[in-house]
Protein backbone atom coordinates (compact mmCIF):
# COMPACT_ATOMS: atom_id res chain seq x y z
CA UNK A 1 0.00 0.00 0.00
CA UNK A 2 0.88 3.50 -0.62
CA UNK A 3 2.26 6.27 1.47
CA UNK A 4 -0.79 9.02 1.01
CA UNK A 5 1.49 11.67 2.12
CA UNK A 6 4.28 10.20 -0.36
CA UNK A 7 1.73 10.61 -3.09
CA UNK A 8 0.44 14.29 -2.36
CA UNK A 9 4.14 14.71 -2.41
CA UNK A 10 5.23 13.57 -5.91
CA UNK A 11 1.68 15.28 -7.35
CA UNK A 12 2.37 18.67 -5.73
CA UNK A 13 6.10 18.31 -7.14
CA UNK A 14 5.17 17.39 -10.66
CA UNK A 15 2.54 20.10 -10.96
CA UNK A 16 5.21 22.48 -9.68
CA UNK A 17 7.79 20.81 -12.10
CA UNK A 18 4.83 21.59 -14.81
CA UNK A 19 4.79 25.07 -13.81
CA UNK A 20 8.22 25.64 -13.71
CA UNK A 21 8.32 24.50 -17.60
CA UNK A 22 5.70 26.76 -18.52
CA UNK A 23 7.51 29.95 -17.04
CA UNK A 24 10.12 28.87 -18.79
CA UNK A 25 8.37 28.36 -22.57
CA UNK A 26 6.65 32.11 -21.37
CA UNK A 27 10.24 33.62 -20.86
CA UNK A 28 11.61 32.34 -23.68
CA UNK A 29 8.96 33.32 -26.24
CA UNK A 30 7.51 36.44 -24.84
CA UNK A 31 11.01 37.67 -23.61
CA UNK A 32 13.97 35.59 -24.97
CA UNK A 33 15.14 34.67 -21.61
CA UNK A 34 16.62 31.30 -21.32
CA UNK A 35 15.63 30.06 -17.58
CA UNK A 36 17.26 27.01 -16.09
CA UNK A 37 16.04 25.34 -12.96
CA UNK A 38 18.37 26.55 -10.65
CA UNK A 39 17.21 29.91 -11.19
CA UNK A 40 13.67 29.15 -9.26
CA UNK A 41 13.38 29.34 -5.63
CA UNK A 42 12.53 26.23 -3.75
CA UNK A 43 8.42 26.20 -3.27
CA UNK A 44 8.34 26.83 0.20
CA UNK A 45 10.61 30.12 0.02
CA UNK A 46 8.76 31.20 -3.52
CA UNK A 47 5.28 30.64 -1.70
CA UNK A 48 6.87 32.76 1.66
CA UNK A 49 8.33 35.20 -0.48
CA UNK A 50 4.86 35.79 -2.83
CA UNK A 51 2.73 35.97 0.21
CA UNK A 52 4.74 38.74 1.89
CA UNK A 53 5.27 40.55 -1.28
CA UNK A 54 1.12 40.47 -1.66
CA UNK A 55 0.15 41.26 1.88
CA UNK A 56 2.24 44.36 1.75
CA UNK A 57 1.15 45.43 -1.55
CA UNK A 58 -2.25 44.89 -0.37
CA UNK A 59 -1.97 47.02 2.29
CA UNK A 60 -0.52 50.11 0.52
CA UNK A 61 -2.33 52.49 -1.91
CA UNK A 62 -1.37 51.29 -5.67
CA UNK A 63 -0.99 54.25 -7.84
CA UNK A 64 -3.49 53.84 -11.06
CA UNK A 65 -2.49 54.82 -14.66
CA UNK A 66 -4.27 54.26 -18.12
CA UNK A 67 -1.16 54.38 -20.28
CA UNK A 68 1.89 51.89 -20.24
CA UNK A 69 4.47 54.73 -20.73
CA UNK A 70 3.56 56.15 -17.39
CA UNK A 71 4.15 52.63 -15.82
CA UNK A 72 7.69 52.22 -17.62
CA UNK A 73 8.11 55.81 -15.94
CA UNK A 74 7.41 54.77 -12.69
CA UNK A 75 9.33 51.60 -12.98
CA UNK A 76 12.40 53.48 -13.65
CA UNK A 77 12.15 55.73 -10.59
CA UNK A 78 11.23 53.22 -8.33
CA UNK A 79 13.83 50.63 -9.40
CA UNK A 80 16.97 52.78 -10.03
CA UNK A 81 18.28 51.32 -6.85
CA UNK A 82 17.96 47.86 -7.78
CA UNK A 83 20.12 48.05 -10.79
CA UNK A 84 22.77 46.04 -9.85
CA UNK A 85 20.90 43.52 -7.72
CA UNK A 86 19.37 39.70 -8.10
CA UNK A 87 15.65 40.13 -7.79
CA UNK A 88 12.75 37.68 -7.56
CA UNK A 89 10.19 38.04 -10.06
CA UNK A 90 6.71 36.26 -10.03
CA UNK A 91 4.90 36.34 -13.09
CA UNK A 92 1.02 35.12 -13.28
CA UNK A 93 -0.71 35.36 -9.85
CA UNK A 94 -1.62 31.24 -9.36
CA UNK A 95 1.81 30.15 -10.14
CA UNK A 96 4.52 29.93 -6.86
CA UNK A 97 7.57 29.70 -9.06
CA UNK A 98 9.61 32.94 -8.10
CA UNK A 99 12.63 33.25 -10.55
CA UNK A 100 16.23 34.80 -9.47
CA UNK A 101 17.20 36.97 -11.99
CA UNK A 102 19.55 40.10 -12.39
CA UNK A 103 17.57 43.21 -12.06
CA UNK A 104 19.02 44.27 -15.31
CA UNK A 105 17.18 41.54 -17.35
CA UNK A 106 13.68 42.61 -15.77
CA UNK A 107 14.73 45.97 -17.23
CA UNK A 108 15.35 45.23 -20.41
CA UNK A 109 11.93 43.67 -21.01
CA UNK A 110 10.19 46.63 -19.35
CA UNK A 111 12.32 49.13 -21.38
CA UNK A 112 11.41 46.71 -24.57
CA UNK A 113 7.82 45.88 -23.55
CA UNK A 114 4.44 47.70 -25.45
CA UNK A 115 2.40 46.35 -22.51
CA UNK A 116 1.80 44.13 -19.72
CA UNK A 117 -0.47 40.61 -20.05
CA UNK A 118 -0.60 39.95 -17.01
CA UNK A 119 0.52 40.86 -12.74
CA UNK A 120 3.84 41.09 -11.97
CA UNK A 121 5.53 40.97 -8.48
CA UNK A 122 9.03 41.96 -8.26
CA UNK A 123 10.65 41.59 -5.20
CA UNK A 124 14.36 41.52 -3.64
CA UNK A 125 15.22 38.78 -0.87
CA UNK A 126 14.48 40.82 2.41
CA UNK A 127 11.58 42.39 0.98
CA UNK A 128 13.18 45.72 1.04
CA UNK A 129 12.31 46.50 -2.33
CA UNK A 130 9.07 45.77 -4.59
CA UNK A 131 7.37 47.04 -7.13
CA UNK A 132 4.21 45.25 -8.44
CA UNK A 133 2.36 45.88 -11.59
CA UNK A 134 -1.21 44.19 -11.89
CA UNK A 135 -3.26 44.61 -15.02
CA UNK A 136 -6.60 45.50 -15.18
CA UNK A 137 -9.11 45.76 -18.08
CA UNK A 138 -8.35 49.56 -18.94
CA UNK A 139 -5.30 50.29 -16.47
CA UNK A 140 -2.18 49.40 -14.11
CA UNK A 141 -2.30 49.86 -11.11
CA UNK A 142 1.49 49.63 -9.57
CA UNK A 143 2.58 49.71 -6.20
CA UNK A 144 6.15 49.92 -4.58
CA UNK A 145 8.00 50.29 -1.63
Amino acid sequence: MSDPTKLSRLFRERARNAEKEKLKELYKELYQIQIVDSMFLNEMESIRLKKAGYEKVFKQEGTVVTDFSQVKSMFEVYCSNLTDKNVVLFHLEQLNCGVKVPFRIIHQIMVGSKQLLSDVLIVSDYLNHCICIEVEEHSYIVTHW
